[in-house]
């Protein structure tokens, strides 16, 4: 069993989740190289020296966004495979969702 969470790694957590969907954002508004760490730090209301601590660097914040929609992806084939409910959805509904 894992042990809970402080509050400064629930607020790691936060600020990790801050910046990498902002990038991602970012990334899609205006191309990945179009896009700067003083832009990340001033649209999350971050500094950069935080954003470094967290990442070494915008590369890494891409890999990390990839991280993320591939668990997005998971969660969400897992619910397609266990969920009754979905189950029973045709596959342009599954599409839909």
């Amino acid at each position: 069993m894992k042990a809970p969470r402080t509050k400064r790694q629930q607020q790691a957590l936060e600020t990790r989740e801050k910046i990498v969907n902002c990038a991602l954002r970012l990334f899609g508004e205006k191309g990945f190289d179009n896009v700067s760490m003083e832009m990340i730090a001033e649209e999350t209301n971050t500094s950069i020296g935080a954003i470094y601590h967290h990442f070494s660097g915008k590369e890494e914040i891409a890999a990390q966004t990839l991280v993320s929609l591939d668990e997005g992806y998971e969660e969400y084939f897992e619910y397609l495979t266990e969920d009754e409910a979905a189950q029973a959805l045709t596959p342009l509904k599954k599409l839909e969702e």
